[in-house]
């Protein structure tokens, strides 16, 4: 699109944890530390109007010291990441233009639901609502033409009903009896699930700071409990995993 704002993206694909491929890793451990700088190779490019997430992999469930993704796959997108677009009473569908330039991807990285790429066999989805890299969709110099769904009125949406989201992510076992407690406290006043989650939110953030040159997380603690109680120091997947 003309108007399109285009982002280069960097050496993402290339970040190696635990000796395995970041990207096709079925497992990521939280708060190990960054593992040195990523390369300055660009591997592909965006055409998107504005600034957004790229929907990558989604790591379902956190579990002994990280998070766990699944691979059951299916040619319809799952529904419980469809809930926003599919209550909306109204949508706009926004183009975008996805350039491969170098590197191995076994996700097709995309600024959203997907309604459509021109010129491509049915897509295939993960049970984490990702786009499967099916017969290398997105590679040798591909450029992947798209519609992106978005909802016009994100205050008609509805919320889910029972049965819509998969039990696993409503699963607390593995958070640790304080972060559950300080949570409870954080939330108690609010009234409705967004207002929970913007509270907690703003919590962690007056409560921790960012620092890439934080050590990592003693392997006898659980991440995110130490993250908030002791270190209060981390980047991403801390900040991320304590949500």
């Amino acid at each position: 699109p003309s108007a399109a704002m285009r982002r280069n993206y960097y050496g993402a694909y290339a970040n190696v944890i635990n000796g395995a491929d970041f990207n096709t890793a079925n497992r990521y451990n939280v708060g190990t530390g960054p593992h040195g700088d990523l390369p300055r190779t660009k591997i592909f490019q965006l055409s998107f109007p504005y600034g957004a997430y790229l929907k990558y992999r989604v790591y379902t469930q956190y579990i002994d010291h990280g998070w766990t993704a699944g691979n059951e796959s299916s040619t319809t997108q799952p529904r419980e990441f469809r809930i926003n677009v599919d209550s909306a009473k109204k949508y706009r569908n926004i183009p975008f233009v996805l350039s491969y330039v170098h590197g191995h991807f076994d996700s097709i990285p995309v600024p959203g639901n997907i309604e459509s790429i021109e010129g491509v066999p049915p897509l295939l989805y993960r049970a984490d609502g990702t786009v499967v890299n099916s017969t290398s969709l997105f590679a040798n110099n591909a450029v992947l033409h798209g519609l992106i769904r978005e909802p016009v009125v994100p205050r008609n949406i509805q919320a889910a009903k029972p049965g819509q989201i998969d039990a696993v992510y409503f699963d607390a076992r593995a958070i640790s009896p304080r972060v559950k407690a300080w949570a409870d406290q954080v939330a108690s006043r609010a009234t409705n699930d967004f207002d929970k989650a913007s509270a907690i939110r703003d919590a962690i953030a007056s409560r921790v700071t960012y620092n890439l040159g934080a050590d990592p997380t003693p392997t006898d603690q659980d991440p995110v409990d130490y993250f908030l109680f002791e270190s209060r120091m981390g980047y991403c997947d801390l900040f991320a995993s304590s949500m």
